[in-house]
């Protein structure tokens, strides 16, 4: 019979709670956390005790602190080791040798559970959480928010002190999504009473008691002093009350584990040891094979330390009674022995086939400076890691590179591994440290040439100056292959354009175009397209981008490699957008983000929702590009920082707030166009300054901070950054907005600079109608000119852009409110409409107010943002088909869309609608089925005469 748990009455009401919610369709999140000894494994064998009568299908798993650097280790287990997996062994095996393992392994993982918790509730959990590895910390604090609509429950238990910073994280942000924290402390008098009722099997006497109350509620030394007292001989029963027959305390509570330990056997003390290093679970023969002993003379000594509690059984394989003995006896194993110990198992299980990556935790423990083997080892794995866990990866790279000796041959290409390791985890300063400070003048010219490449790739998202510095410190090296030149140059030109200086771009880009038009390289042509495209686009020259850009379009198919920088239909779609052709840039956006989806690279899959956000936000489809934009940032848990890419996708929520009123948004747009403005790239910093300069605007009843018209001048200021820019969110309508803030403020001279660069803009490139308009509604602003207005207005009815025209519309009203205020009401009429298609309310808001000023009344008439009516056709074409069964996954296929982007239509819905699961979503559908159904008109039969 299962020993009953005492004194976590409120504990297990709290999970009984849960399980009757999942039982009805809810999921959820439980951590429970407490001191080491607390009980914390005790109490969720419990709840998957109770879990499984109930038709709840449990998986569970357990952190070892010896596979800590295996990526996804308890989770896997926890998955893939179950009679029933949701998991395709294969599959996962197939998608571990993928280059963005871990967003394709977290896409399936999520997918596989969707769909099991479809047939029927889960419960997934993780024992000692704080023996994780990374890459399974980052899981847990994704999975669970994104599955939270579906019958899941996840339960994990950690320590809440000596616990690393990143499981602190990852146990915060669990309490943010909504986690039910659980906190062990010491046991009540009444549990302590209980409990040792229960290990008696008797009535506990009032000395039992009295000394029994001196583990102070601590559950394992309790259960150690009761089992001493117990299997010492120290109490006896009588008439069913046990009482002590020694006022001394058992000899192995009183002991030390270093005297239980000496104790026992040689060989019982030998087979402990070495257990200690192996971690939480072990075999027979492996303990045979470190120990050098055959299985039948293990008989004796496993028997002893079975029966002095030391060891327990746990199906085939045994395991220390608790973790907090085998970290005792690790821990007083004297260093050499210690060291001695963990040599003889990592080369054991390397004889046995275990791969390096299996064995790094205990490489690490043991390696010193010069250890060649060591450091062989490390770069073995962490060439194994590299895909899946780029962070361990680089860290053992770093680790291996300082084993390995000044002079060594090996020494080079370790320096280049380790800092190409930390750019693809993303380690921007750790790389740049490394390349410092080791690189130069170390390796090969073209090694270093190749190293400073990989540093400039990582830094395009962070700082143009370091883009612009790596490509140049490369091309100082003599002798580079003409295809690693032209792609330096290529990525310098990127580099000047994200530093705000896209003019001094334009060398490099005619280097990189004229080298490549003699050498004759699919991917290097495309490079240096791609640069001079936005070069040419920067000059004034629109039909030479476009030209340039077809050409890189055409040598897709002949391309190697389409990863980041390199893909020419994303630069084709960006330049679409850019001349106004927004339906054929979201066109492209949607083809390359299914391309991507179904062939990656991962990172393409970011960078074409971060572009299909800007197209939508541009042809004012607001929910849409929220949606999108938002989708882009919860890929952060998957792919880490994207820099540039994350914060234009923070820059545009910014944008939608600022036209919807939503708080939320708005609050967020205030923080981040701060961060924006203080980045080192100036392309990222004259976002932030003018997302800023329209926050502060809009915000214009606090005084705090830089007025409006300053921060925009700011944001505006260097030469050419009004001209569109392949990489930039901002629109010519960004300088209208400029000057309309400029002739609020009373100083519409501050704006004059900007808008007569952008005059001379058009009457440079004449036909282009969506900047003469552009050009026309600035001067209108300025000058108070009507009739320009008027100009505007019809040059904007040539253009996609119906948010701009809407404020045209808005700004002519102003202008003849007092003198045609027939005139002004029609305008006014025409910006109203367009606000509230778009879903607008803030402008709307501020158009209906000022029709009530002028005399007319208008309700509110763009749909409401609660209930069934609050949801937009992007957010209904999700909820139906996820009502009717599909996943996230099948779903964005479904929709061409990516499931992160169906996940954030549906968080959006949920809200909407007032529900938390799946399964209240499929009751609100078939409600409004069936009173759609009922609603409709009944058919009339033919009239009889």
């Amino acid at each position: 019979m299962t020993p009953r748990v005492r004194g976590r009455d409120a504990e297990l009401d709290a999970i009984d709670a849960r399980l009757r919610a999942l039982r009805s369709g809810t999921g959820g999140i439980v951590v429970v956390t407490g001191a080491p000894g607390a009980g914390k494994s005790t109490l969720l064998n419990e709840v998957l005790r109770r879990a499984e009568p109930m038709g709840i299908e449990v998986y569970s798993g357990v952190a070892d602190p010896a596979a800590q650097i295996i990526p996804l280790n308890p989770l896997l287990g926890a998955l893939l080791h179950h009679p029933r997996s949701p998991l395709d062994a294969g599959g996962v095996r197939r998608l571990s040798q993928l280059p963005d393992q871990r967003f394709w392994l977290l896409q399936e993982l999520q997918d596989r559970l969707e769909t099991a918790a479809i047939s029927g509730p889960l419960l997934v959990s993780i024992d000692d959480l704080q023996w994780a590895d990374p890459a399974t910390l980052a899981a847990v604090g994704v999975l669970p928010p994104r599955l939270a609509t579906h019958a899941v429950l996840w339960v994990f238990t950690a320590r809440h002190t000596d616990t690393s910073p990143m499981t602190r994280r990852t146990v915060d942000r669990l309490c943010k999504a909504g986690a039910e924290h659980l906190v062990l402390g010491a046991l009540d008098d009444a549990a302590v009473v209980e409990v040792t009722r229960d290990m008696l099997a008797a009535t506990p006497g009032e000395d039992v008691l009295h000394v029994v109350r001196r583990a102070h509620g601590q559950p394992f030394l309790l259960v150690e002093l009761l089992s001493g007292l117990r299997d010492e001989g120290l109490m006896s029963c009588a008439n069913g009350v046990v009482r002590l027959n020694s006022t001394e305390l058992p000899q192995r509570f009183r002991d030390s584990i270093t005297g239980q330990l000496d104790r026992l056997s040689d060989p019982a003390r030998d087979l402990v040891e070495m257990a200690s290093v192996l971690g939480r679970g072990f075999s027979v023969e492996q303990l045979a094979e470190l120990l050098q002993t055959p299985v039948p003379e293990l008989v004796a000594p496993l028997r002893e330390t079975l029966q002095a509690d030391l060891l327990v059984e746990a199906g085939s394989a045994l395991r220390f009674r608790h973790d907090l003995i085998r970290e005792a006896v690790d821990a007083n194993l004297p260093t050499a022995l210690g060291h001695a110990l963990r040599r003889r198992a990592v080369n054991a299980m390397l004889a046995h086939g275990a791969p390096p990556a299996e064995v790094a935790a205990l490489v690490l423990m043991i390696a010193r400076t010069g250890d060649l083997a060591s450091a062989d080892l490390l770069a073995r794995a962490s060439a194994e890691l590299a895909h899946a866990a780029p962070a361990d990866a680089a860290r053992l790279a770093d680790r291996a590179l300082t084993l390995t000796p000044y002079g060594r041959p090996e020494r080079p290409a370790r320096i280049v591994s380790a800092i190409s390791l930390f750019v693809g985890a993303g380690a921007v300063q750790d790389a740049r440290h490394l390349a410092d400070t080791v690189l130069n003048g170390v390796v090969e010219p073209v090694d270093e040439a190749r190293a400073r490449l990989s540093l400039a790739w990582l830094s395009l998202q962070y700082s143009g100056p370091d883009v612009v510095e790596q490509t140049q410190r490369a091309l100082t090296q003599p002798d580079l292959p003409t295809a690693l030149r032209i792609e330096l140059s290529a990525l310098q030109s990127h580099g000047y354009a994200m530093s705000g200086d896209p003019r001094g771009g334009s060398a490099p880009a005619e280097r990189a175009l004229h080298d490549s038009a003699r050498f004759r390289d699919p991917d290097s042509r495309v490079a240096a397209l791609t640069a001079a495209t936005g070069d040419a686009l920067v000059h004034g020259r629109r039909v030479d981008a476009l030209r340039l850009s077809e050409e890189a379009v055409a040598l897709r198919p002949v391309q190697r490699s389409a990863r980041g920088v390199w893909v020419p239909d994303c630069w084709r779609s960006l330049l679409l957008a850019c001349l106004a052709r927004i339906d054929e840039a979201i066109e492209l956006s949607d083809a390359g983000l299914r391309e991507s989806r179904r062939e990656g690279p991962a990172i393409n899959v970011r960078v074409w929702m971060m572009c299909r956000a800007r197209y939508l936000w541009a042809a004012g489809r607001l929910d849409e590009a929220q949606a999108e934009a938002e989708a882009v940032l919860e890929m952060t848990d998957d792919l880490g920082p994207g820099g540039y890419v994350t914060e234009i996708a923070h820059y545009l929520l910014g944008r939608i707030g600022l036209r919807t009123g939503d708080r939320l948004l708005l609050a967020r747009a205030a923080r981040e166009a701060r961060t924006m403005a203080s980045e080192k790239s100036g392309l990222l910093r004259r976002h932030g300054l003018w997302l800023s300069a329209l926050v502060t605007d809009a915000n214009s009843a606090d005084s705090a901070g830089a007025p409006a018209v300053e921060l925009a001048a700011e944001a505006f200021a260097p030469f050419g950054s009004d001209r569109p820019q392949l990489v930039s969110a901002r629109q010519h309508d960004d300088v209208v907005a400029f000057a309309r803030l400029a002739v609020a403020d009373g100083r519409p001279e501050a704006a004059e600079p900007v808008v007569g660069r952008m005059t001379q803009h058009a009457a440079d490139d004449p036909d282009f109608p969506y900047l003469a308009a552009a050009v026309r509604h600035s001067r209108a602003l300025l000058e108070g000119d009507v009739p320009g207005m008027r100009d505007a207005l019809a040059l904007y009815a040539g253009t996609p852009y119906v948010l701009p025209q809407a404020d045209a519309y808005a700004d002519a009203a102003r202008m003849v409110a007092s003198t045609h205020p027939a005139d002004a009401v029609q305008y006014l009429e025409r910006a109203l409409s367009a606000y509230s298609a778009a879903g607008a309310e803030r402008d709307a808001a501020r158009t209906r107010k000022s029709l009530g000023d002028l005399g007319v009344r208008r309700r509110r008439t763009s749909p409401p943002r609660q209930g069934w009516l609050g949801l937009t056709s992007s957010e209904l074409k999700v909820v139906r088909l996820v009502a009717a069964g599909a996943t996230n996954r099948e779903a964005a296929d479904e929709l061409f869309l990516s499931p992160h982007t169906v996940s954030s239509h549906l968080r959006h819905a949920f809200t909407k609608l007032r529900i938390r699961s799946r399964v209240e979503l499929a009751r609100v559908v078939a409600e409004q089925d069936g009173a759609s159904r009922a609603d409709a008109p009944r058919r009339s039969g033919p009239s009889v005469l």
